[in-house]
């Protein structure tokens, strides 16, 4: 974003939080504008990945004209092998009951659902503390 706003570089790509802070302050200090996209190939690229298709809403920054449509990326929480069963554990129960909370904080975490937490398209292995509650709750097998 650096080189954005330094105007050495004119095309940002990147996955951002709807709302994006970061994208405000560069809006703040010099133009900016969305790249448009036939929603029929931003389906067919999000599809490449198991993605969904979303919008990126006109009043998430103040520089859009209209509603734009976006991939919507599926978000993993990596943590090291070493890291404590039990903290995992707590960790993922704190976010999967308490979804009002979470999706409060705004952004692209206002669609976070608790079902969801168990999607893994990339197969990554999921950590013991995890698989415990998702186990306990019926959420995985």
């Amino acid at each position: 974003m650096n080189a954005i706003l330094d105007d050495k570089a004119d095309v940002f790509m990147n996955v951002r939080n709807l709302g994006d802070s970061l994208i405000k302050d560069v809006a703040s200090k010099r133009p900016l504008i969305w790249i448009d996209d036939d929603p029929a190939k931003t389906k067919q690229a999000a599809d490449v990945f198991d993605f969904t298709v979303g919008m990126v809403g006109k009043k998430n920054y103040p520089f859009l004209q209209k509603d734009y449509p976006t991939v919507r990326q599926w978000v993993s929480l990596l943590v090291g092998a070493h890291t404590p069963d039990e903290v995992v554990y707590k960790y993922v129960k704190a976010m999967a009951e308490n979804q009002d909370r979470v999706q409060k904080i705004g952004g692209s975490l206002k669609t976070f659902t608790t079902a969801a937490m168990v999607k893994n398209p990339a197969k990554l292995e999921i950590h013991p503390g995890a698989l415990r509650y998702y186990k306990e709750k019926g959420m995985i097998k």
